[in-house]
Order: structure tokens, then sequence, then C-alpha cells
């Protein structure tokens, strides 16, 4: 989202990974192993490199998880970020956090304000959608969920602009949850073809 720029301030930010961040430019560069990707995990990995928190994850929603945890501050004093339609825009977010890393603002309150952000991005788009379909009620799903901070954070956020939250009960919220979505379907696909 922001370039060949940001990972100059990357490396800069980082010397001891600039083996690492010049692998990234040659991929980028080539086009291999580089796919855009939209998912809000990939946002809180980037995020969690960034700050140094959180490196490579060896569990779904790490990142997440490991940023609600050193997370500092006022859970209401977000980034800017940029919506058109009903897509988020994170470059103007990517943007803030590396500049107060370089700032030498504390990881634990970049942290803190990152979080406030992504609840505020939340309300937003489900504000949005409310307005468009007339839909009250917004499910939280996915591996950054596990986060307790952001579930919790997020599930007041809403409720306090009027959605009805609903959460995992009995199945798991991240990729566990999204096989047992695939088999239920394939299988009713399956039910209709036979």
């Amino acid at each position: 989202h922001l370039g060949e720029e940001a990972l100059e301030r990357l490396a800069a930010l980082h010397p001891d990974r600039a083996g690492e961040i010049a692998n990234v430019r040659r991929l980028l560069a080539a086009g291999l192993n580089c796919p855009p990707a939209g998912t809000a995990g990939h946002l809180f990995d980037g995020v969690a490199a960034i700050l140094g928190i959180c490196l490579e994850a060896t569990y779904e929603g790490q990142a997440a998880i490991e940023l609600g945890a050193v997370a500092e501050g006022e859970p209401d004093r977000a980034y800017p970020f940029r919506r058109e339609g009903g897509e988020i825009l994170p470059g103007p977010l990517l943007e803030a956090v590396l500049a107060d890393a370089e700032r030498g603002v504390p990881a634990p309150r970049i942290a803190g304000r990152f979080l406030a952000t992504v609840v505020a991005m939340l309300v937003d788009a489900a504000c949005y959608a409310r307005a468009e379909t007339g839909l009250t009620a917004v499910c939280l799903s996915g591996g950054t969920f596990n986060s307790p901070w952001l579930l919790h954070h997020a599930s007041r956020a809403l409720e306090r602009a009027g959605f009805r939250v609903l959460t995992h009960r009995l199945v798991p919220t991240g990729d566990g949850g999204l096989c047992l979505g695939q088999a239920v379907i394939a299988q009713r696909r399956w039910r209709a073809c036979v």
C-alpha cells in the first residue's frame, strides 16, 4: 500500500532486518509470492512487524492478540483512515503507524491507536452497510477476533452505535469456523446434485 519508499523507511527503522527487507523488495519487483491481500489479518501482521511485536506468526490471530496484549492509550484515539464506498483503504493508517514508529513513539501506544482505528473502521463500515441495506446486526468473525482486546472494544463500540453484535460460541472464530462453513456448503451442494 505504501510502495518502495516504505521499504526504505522500514530498512532505516529496522537495520537488523535489512536482508529480509531486501528480499521483500526483490519479490515485489519480480511479482513473486506477493499477491494482494484483502484480509484484516495481513494488516495486523504488517503493523505488528513494523512495531517489532510479532515478526513471525506461529498461530492464527497471533499478531492481533499480541498487539492487544501490549496496547496502551485511549481506545477511542484513532489514526486516520479512508473509505471509498464499502471499501476501507488502509494506506493513511499504515502511513501514520510508520510515521509514529519513525518518531520513536512507544510501540504500545502505537498498538493502542492502531487497534482503536480498527474499531473505528469496523463501526464506520457497519454504519455504511446499515445505510445501504438496513441491516442492524454485525457478526465478528475471523482470526483477528481471537484478540480479546479487539473483540471487547469492537463489540462495545458497535453496540453503542446501535448494532446487535454476533460472536462465535460453538465454532472457532478463524479458519476452523471457515472450514466448517465450507463443509456445510459443499454438503448442501452435493445433496442438491444427488
